[in-house]
């Protein structure tokens, strides 16, 4: 998926699937953000660490980065996965430490 000109017979239909992909992946940062505060609405263990992921769907270029430029939508599908992906680590990280720091509180 490099990031060459638009075909022209194609260019349309490309863009419009890299502004669906980039919408998608969009909302599933912000559901992936979300995951810490419902958990912590569960059991108490992330405290006000759980809200710190909330910010990070503000950043996501699914919803900012155009998909109309020369290159078909490739350059906001690639930023949007990479966007999805680093939300996805942090917010594992952060389970992965308030799951850490609950057995410890335990022992």
């Amino acid at each position: 998926m490099g990031l060459a000109l638009c075909p022209g017979s194609a260019a349309a239909e490309l863009t419009a699937r890299a502004e669906q992909l980039g919408w998608a992946l969009f909302l599933l940062t912000v559901a992936i953000c979300l995951i810490p505060l419902v958990l912590t609405q569960i059991r108490q263990t992330l405290g006000r660490a759980a809200r710190a992921p909330l910010v990070l769907p503000l950043a996501h270029p699914g919803w900012w980065l155009p998909a109309r430029l020369a290159d078909c939508g490739a350059g906001r599908l690639l930023a949007s996965t990479g966007a999805t992906v680093v939300a996805a680590v942090i917010v594992i990280a952060l389970l992965w430490r308030g799951h850490s720091t609950a057995q410890q509180r335990e022992s």
